[in-house]
């Protein structure tokens, strides 16, 4: 009876550990590319357009009166990410177009931090990868002790007969899309705000 106790917990805990080694796995595969060089521009882009039809979506979604649109906290996101100011007015009166309009105000700001870093000779493709990574490798280890801490109090689900294996599979799945939009979020909010090589000039100097 021993034995078996002894195999099923470990059975178990493989399970459990094939759960991670498939998030690691998807993980890894993009840590990689950032390695070898790849040019992550397109999903750096990706992940906007993404971070912007989810904002969209939770703020002002087209299904409900402009009136209901929560415009204070879009303003809000747009200016402290990307730094674009827009009134809340200019919000409602974009009903119809709104995506469009976001996307080109944004997209304004994006081409102009790539041209930015160019003309003082930094490839900003370089500086996309070495975010992305850096942003990558501080989720994933937090990411590994949300997972660790929950599958030490996993077991407990069974009292409300709950399969804990399944439990597991569905909150560590949860848990790994949270941890891939704080990639995109941070991601996005660092290669904004990251300053320019001359603005650096200028800070040292002032």
């Amino acid at each position: 009876k021993v034995e078996l106790y002894h195999f099923d917990i470990r059975k178990q805990l493989l399970e459990y550990d094939n759960v991670m080694n498939k998030q690691r796995e998807a993980v890894y595969i993009l840590r990689n590319a950032l390695l070898d060089g790849a040019d992550i521009s397109p999903r750096i882009q990706i992940m906007i357009d993404e971070s912007l039809e989810e904002k969209e979506a939770m703020w002002c979604p087209a299904k409900e009166h402009p009136e209901k649109w929560d415009t204070a906290q879009m303003v809000l996101w747009l200016e402290a990410t990307f730094g674009v100011k827009m009134e809340p007015t200019g919000l409602i009166g974009a009903q119809g177009t709104l995506s469009e309009t976001l996307r080109l105000a944004v997209d304004r700001v994006y081409k102009g931090r790539t041209e930015q870093f160019q003309s003082e000779g930094v490839s900003f493709k370089e500086i996309e990868r070495m975010v992305l990574l850096q942003v990558i490798d501080m989720a994933w280890k937090d990411h590994l002790y949300q997972l660790d801490h929950l599958k030490q109090g996993i077991g407990l689900r069974a009292y409300a007969q709950k399969d804990p294996k399944i439990e597991y599979q569905k909150e560590s799945f949860q848990l790994f899309e949270g941890m891939m939009v704080r990639i995109r979020e941070e991601t996005i909010g660092f290669l904004m705000r990251i300053p320019a090589p001359s603005e650096q000039t200028g800070k040292r100097a002032s």
